[in-house]
């Protein structure tokens, strides 16, 4: 596909229900470039690193008889803006979709 990751940092998003980690990614091809946001969302907790997802999966498969996980993601295009602007359009976008995502994804209370 071409793109090329540049760096790649966990960066707090804070939302109505809290602070949660997410991991950002900043990507290149040519001269485009965009941000990405994403996280793993199980029934139990919001995971920003696939390793972390992947140990969580064991305790929470033993407790709950489940390993259901999504994997969220958000790209933005930088198109003439900043990394940073870039980004804090994207922390806007998953603020907004969060609460939605809660509500729908499978969770356990």
């Amino acid at each position: 596909n071409g793109w090329v990751s540049n760096s790649a940092e966990i960066v707090p998003l804070r939302t109505d229900a809290g602070t949660i980690e997410v991991t950002r990614y900043i990507v290149t091809r040519g001269t485009e470039r965009s941000v990405i946001l994403y996280w793993y969302q199980t029934p139990r907790r919001v995971i920003a690193r696939e390793w972390s997802a992947k140990l969580w999966l064991i305790p929470d498969s033993i407790r709950d008889h489940r390993t259901d996980t999504s994997l969220v993601r958000i790209q933005v295009w930088n198109g003439t803006r900043s990394d940073a602007e870039t980004t804090e359009i994207a922390m806007e976008v998953a603020r907004a979709a969060y609460p939605a995502l809660r509500r729908l994804l499978p969770h356990i209370d």
